[in-house]
């Protein structure tokens, strides 16, 4: 796995509607209180990783988002829609 970025969210929000936002399938959550799926990118099937950071399971502030190693030209790509996705719904905190 491969460390994407660092997110702080503007709300508390339970993990598994991150994973909803973040557009991710195929969830499955640990009792570490992490949470992995799959997204579609560039016609592949690529594995992510969310690290609840700080926080509760249902009430999560800061989470670290994984993914299967990708080039790194598309680690900043995956980063953007990630952050993105997470701006529309209105959780990033801009810093």
């Amino acid at each position: 796995m491969e460390y994407i970025s660092k997110i702080w969210l503007q709300k508390p929000t339970a993990l598994n509607e991150i994973a909803y936002i973040l557009g991710l399938d195929e969830i499955t959550l640990f009792s570490t209180e992490d949470i992995v799926g799959t997204i579609k990118y560039k016609d592949k099937t690529i594995l992510v990783l969310i690290h609840l950071s700080w926080g509760e399971i249902d009430r999560v502030q800061k989470i670290k988002v994984y993914t299967q190693y990708v080039a790194d030209e598309d680690t900043d790509e995956l980063d953007n829609i990630f952050v993105n996705r997470l701006r529309d719904a209105k959780l990033l905190i801009d810093t």
